[in-house]
């Protein structure tokens, strides 16, 4: 039996990201997720290689192209030329592969590949929570925050975010039946969301649902199922403040991320124009506060401008905000009209949560995460499904011509 070419590349991928998961679980697991990233990338090579349906991915290219080829250029005043230069390499070498990716693929065969990631992971993590109620319950909660049967209860709420409640909104059918395994997955993670008590999450999930609700043509009674449970969680919102903003201790509402902006936006303005290097974390809070336990940004938005300099977070800002926003008007557009799947709006929620999710997380430039990783497979859909629409566009007028 012939193997096709994106299940291959689904086979060859999958695993070993979910492996990442799994180690925190099984520790031997670490050994096989370290080939994730070569196994990534040769994939995505033999696919452009094998495929037939190659259309040139120029606006993911010139995207990753900036911020990689900008990456490199920044070992030269890097103030940790090494570090600056394993990460440059890294998100070169993602950057190549995402766009082979983009390149080899269709839209509706990477819409099959990102359902088929989007299933595995939600698997998974069902699995690894299970796991912990059942065996670790000493180890289900870290400072009162629900991480089930991973290490870190933040990395718990995100996976669920990035994977799972846009896959269930996505997957809301017309009939009773066919909501019944999506509500019950939407609310079970609502559920899971909650307990994890990440902030940036809940968040990011009502803009989501927002996303979902914008793509119908009409308020169903799905829309007012959902709209139901907003009223409910308007109704509960000062018990909601209560559980949210004693997460941590002495904290406050915003008061770990206020922490973390004061001291990045500090080394920021201490180097504004170039940047520290691709990489390079200039700021270590440990022992500030008893809630601060590792250094980290605590922002996408703090990534670029720290690393790479101001002028070239607001060019890159500007440059690929437009083009993403305009992709992203155009799935939203299409599925509402019909002239694409419901499905088609998973990778649009995705983009969008990412980005919400990411104003409170440092993740979604770095390509050694593999949610990462996966927002930007999703990024390439949108411009895919549009380079698709241009061609067809390019062909019929091309045929139009030939008839005259």
């Amino acid at each position: 039996m012939k193997i096709q070419n994106h299940t291959a590349f689904v086979l060859l991928t999958v695993p070993f990201f979910l492996s990442v998961l799994i180690a925190d679980v099984i520790p031997a697991f670490q050994i096989i997720a370290t080939l994730r990233f070569p196994l990534f990338v040769v994939s995505c090579f033999m696919a452009i290689t094998l495929s037939k349906a190659r259309l040139p991915a120029k606006r993911l290219a010139l995207l990753l192209g900036l911020f990689s080829g900008f990456g490199l250029l920044s070992i030269l005043w890097s103030q940790s030329p090494l570090i600056s230069l394993e990460r440059a390499i890294l998100n070169t070498a993602v950057s190549v592969a995402l766009v082979s990716y983009a390149t080899a693929f269709s839209s509706a065969t990477q819409l099959r590949i990102l359902r088929s990631y989007a299933i595995a992971f939600t698997t998974i993590i069902a699995v690894i929570t299970i796991y912990g109620v059942l065996f670790k319950q000493g180890g289900l909660y870290f400072q009162g925050n629900f991480r089930g049967g991973l290490a870190n209860s933040n990395i718990l709420a995100q996976f669920i975010l990035v994977f799972t409640i846009p896959l269930a909104l996505s997957r809301l059918g017309k009939g009773f039946i066919a909501k019944i395994a999506p509500l019950s997955l939407l609310l079970l993670a609502l559920l899971v969301l909650w307990l994890t008590r990440s902030r940036a999450s809940l968040l990011a999930m009502s803009v989501g649902v927002g996303v979902f609700i914008n793509s119908q043509r009409k308020f169903t009674k799905r829309i007012l199922f959902i709209l139901a449970l907003a009223l409910l969680a308007v109704y509960f919102a000062p018990d909601l403040v209560g559980v949210i903003s004693s997460k941590y201790t002495g904290a406050g509402v915003f008061g770990t991320r206020m922490i973390l902006w004061t001291l990045h936006l500090d080394a920021i303005l201490d180097q504004p124009i170039l940047g520290y290097g691709i990489g390079v974390n200039p700021v270590n809070f440990k022992g500030i506060e008893d809630f601060l336990r590792d250094t980290e940004k605590g922002s996408s938005l703090i990534t670029l401008p720290e690393e790479l300099g101001i002028p070239f977070f607001v060019f890159f800002l500007i440059f690929a905000g437009r083009r993403i926003v305009q992709s992203f008007k155009k799935i939203v557009t299409s599925v509402r009209e019909g002239s694409l799947p419901q499905l088609a709006v998973f990778p649009a929620i995705v983009v969008l949560v990412s980005f919400a999710h990411g104003v409170f997380e440092a993740w979604i430039f770095n390509f050694g995460n593999v949610a990462a990783i996966f927002f930007w497979m999703c990024i390439a859909f949108l411009f895919r499904v549009q380079a698709e629409e241009r061609r067809a566009q390019r062909a019929q007028g091309k045929g139009r011509s030939a008839n005259k």
